[in-house]
């Protein structure tokens, strides 16, 4: 068995490709070699800057004769389909057979493929495979009309130790031919080296100043980061993020330690690290205290005579310059008052057709102050820091730094005196902003970030911008995760549809169609997440048409509970004995239940036990409401088995079937039971397990 080794060198491809390049052209690669009949051992992977590598091992040096079935089109397809397929397979109609498929009966043609040499196949692999990659952005270069991300400079491969012979096609009369030849770092070592495989290929990389692995770089940038720190009591605030970036922008990692003045420091720490992470690729520290240092790390992608002393200089100047600039549009942020910038949100446009920032800030003002009093909130407070939470969209740290919004307005906001209460508000009204990030606590800060959602969500809804199965832009799935998200985790008592309803009003819009089956799919996705089983959510889902999440998440717990104990396969038997029981006009017609008509003793306990259950259900929990329902199964077992529903009277007749729907009226209280399965073989939903022998003759007797 033999090793092919294919090495892709070219320009430097940008750091957020890199790693799904890699894994593409070893799956592409893997599927053509399989595709030609070529079994396969270990695979190996790398990628650089500068370079994508892919290395397999186990594949035989030749190819025994194997049998191949294509299937084609269906033998009454129009004359023009089956040209094309026998074009395609360069065969005549003659060459072909039929065969009854599960589409029809189709020709066939079956090809006997010769012995062969393995390298035979490599060449046609090799080109399929670098062509079949596809790239969010690519271009081309010099007269050539082949598209790639980046320029090719060359094209190894190599086979059992040995170049395959070939050339890959670039345009317009230029060729990369095949060789077996790579080079190393292109300042450090860039001399030329051959190659026999992957482990020697590796090796002779290391030796030129070339790290291929990728996660092995990741590695070295960590560790050598986590000792710069520690060496001076420092801690490096992890990024893996950035981490996988600065891994994709060197092929020789040094890692080194930078420094800027104390002045700089005075700006909020957060444009600190973003603008050093996203300018300059830095990794920020912090002190034991946990404020942040003016020390940095960065990696370095070359060596130089003076342990790195220049790269240094010439690190901390960009960045003194940077931060210079930080500092200013900082000064001049915070000197105007939050409160001030208002009105300059109308200059910004939230969209097209729902107006501008500041049109959405007074709507959510507006909102959060329904909202605050329907949670007990403190409504000035909730309704001032609505009005200040789109202020800081305006400033010049948000201009340059868009992801930073919420977080200069919360920092301009203690900076100008409000309270920690506003300003956290303003900062986490955004949030979630995923299902990693985490949801406010604050009361009013959860109220704002409810209130801007439900803006958002009935907006975009009302303009007819609804969410496709693959298109979403405007991210309105995240934004009703959020909503439920906030209300399930602070166990917040609302309603989202009346959120809705009145968001509508401000928007002077009717209430959006297909809203509300919109967030019940949100809805039942989390409660699956969070442990619900499927019957369970659709028991709760079924019987209340609400949208307060808390609520039903918590009768959803109380069902699921429930139905892990014995008593909860008594409730399903009691709750399905009495629905098949029930006239199906009973949802629409009145029958009323009087004491004066109760006919028997069994009549007179079960008109008792309901007007108890009528006292105590409303101080009942959801768990107790389960439990007393189960408790029914004595009394209801005995009605059945010894009086008759369908009494000839039918007074009686219908006086009965009145307190059957009383006591389904409280099931669906609790939910649609007759969407939960049974939890254990032995409790049959259909009938109750101490009763079985009397159920059939109790319903032919009713």
């Amino acid at each position: 068995m033999s090793e092919l080794l294919v090495e892709l060198l070219s320009e430097e491809l940008p750091a957020n490709v890199q790693a799904a390049a890699e894994e593409q052209f070893a799956s592409i690669l893997c599927k053509e070699l399989s595709d030609a009949g070529v079994p396969m051992g270990e695979l190996h992977r790398g990628s650089t800057p500068r370079r994508l590598v892919v290395a397999i091992e186990g594949i035989p040096t030749v190819l025994p004769a194997r049998n191949i079935e294509r299937l084609g089109p269906k033998t009454n397809s129009n004359e023009k389909i089956i040209s094309a397929f026998l074009k395609a397979t360069g065969s005549q109609k003659t060459n072909l057979s039929t065969k009854n498929t599960s589409k029809g009966e189709c020709y066939v043609l079956n090809k006997v493929v010769q012995e062969r040499e393995t390298k035979q196949v490599l060449a046609v692999v090799i080109d399929k495979s670098i062509r079949e990659m596809s790239w969010k952005k690519s271009m081309r270069w010099g007269s050539t009309t082949f598209r790639w991300a980046r320029p090719l400079k060359s094209i190894s491969v190599v086979f059992d130790g040995k170049a395959v012979e070939g050339a890959f096609d670039l345009g317009n009369g230029t060729n990369l031919e095949y060789t077996n030849q790579s080079v190393g770092h292109r300042f450090l070592n860039p001399e030329s080296f051959c190659i026999t495989d992957f482990a020697q290929y590796k090796n002779e990389l290391a030796l030129r100043h070339v790290v291929i692995d990728r996660n092995e770089r990741k590695s070295i940038i960590y560790n050598d980061a986590q000792r710069i720190a520690e060496a001076q009591g420092l801690h490096l605030n992890e990024d893996n993020d950035l981490l996988e970036e600065v891994a994709g922008l060197t092929e020789w990692p040094i890692v080194l330690l930078g420094q800027f003045e104390e002045r700089f420091l005075n700006v909020p720490p957060e444009v600190i690290t973003t603008s050093m992470k996203a300018n300059q690729k830095y990794f920020s520290l912090k002190k034991e205290n946990g404020g942040l240092s003016s020390n940095f790390i960065f990696a370095a992608g070359t060596v130089t005579e003076d342990g790195g002393k220049t790269v240094v200089v010439g690190n901390e100047k960009v960045i003194s310059a940077r931060l210079s600039d930080a500092l200013f549009f900082w000064s001049k942020d915070v000197s105007v008052p939050l409160i001030d910038r208002v009105q300059n949100l109308q200059t910004l446009k939230f969209h097209n057709k729902l107006g501008s920032m500041y049109d959405k800030t007074q709507r959510v003002a507006a909102l959060s102050k329904a909202i605050a009093r329907k949670l007990g909130a403190d409504v000035s407070l909730v309704q001032h820091a609505a009005n200040l939470s789109k202020a800081d969209l305006t400033t010049s740290l948000v201009y340059e730094f868009p992801e930073l919004q919420g977080i200069v307005g919360y920092r301009c906001a203690l900076q100008q005196g409000e309270t920690p209460i506003v300003a956290e508000a303003i900062r986490s009204h955004y949030a979630p902003l995923g299902p990693s990030d985490a949801c406010p606590k604050e009361k009013t800060a959860a109220t704002i970030a409810l209130a801007d959602k439900i803006d958002t969500l009935t907006g975009f809804f009302s303009i007819g911008e609804i969410p496709s199965s693959s298109r979403d832009p405007f991210s309105l799935r995240r934004t009703a995760l959020g909503m439920v998200r906030i209300l399930l985790e602070n166990n917040i008592d609302y309603d989202l549809s009346e959120g809705i309803a009145l968001s509508s009003e401000l928007y002077s819009a009717k209430f959006p169609e297909g809203i509300d089956d919109f967030m019940r799919d949100r809805i039942r996705s989390t409660f699956l997440e969070r442990g619900l089983p499927e019957d369970v959510i659709s028991s709760v889902l079924n019987n209340d048409k609400t949208n307060n999440v808390s609520r039903l998440f918590e009768r959803g717990t109380a069902i699921r509970e429930f139905m892990k104990t014995p008593e909860g396969a008594k409730l399903l038997a009691v709750a399905t004995r009495v629905r098949k029981i029930l006239p199906k006009d009973w949802a629409t017609k009145e029958y009323a239940t009087s004491s004066k008509l109760l006919a028997s003793d069994y009549d007179v306990r079960m008109c008792g036990m309901l007007a108890k259950m009528t006292l105590q259900f409303p101080v009942l929990d959801y768990g107790a409401k389960l439990q007393r329902l189960s408790e029914t199964e004595t009394t209801v077992t005995e009605f059945f088995e010894n009086v008759r529903i369908n009494d000839d009277n039918v007074s009686i007749r219908e006086n009965r079937i009145g307190m059957l729907i009383w006591l389904q009226r409280f099931f669906d209280d609790v939910g649609d039971l007759k969407a939960i399965k049974a939890r254990a073989p032995s409790c049959d939903p259909t009938r109750p397990a101490s009763h079985s022998s009397s159920n059939t003759s109790s319903l032919d007797k009713n």
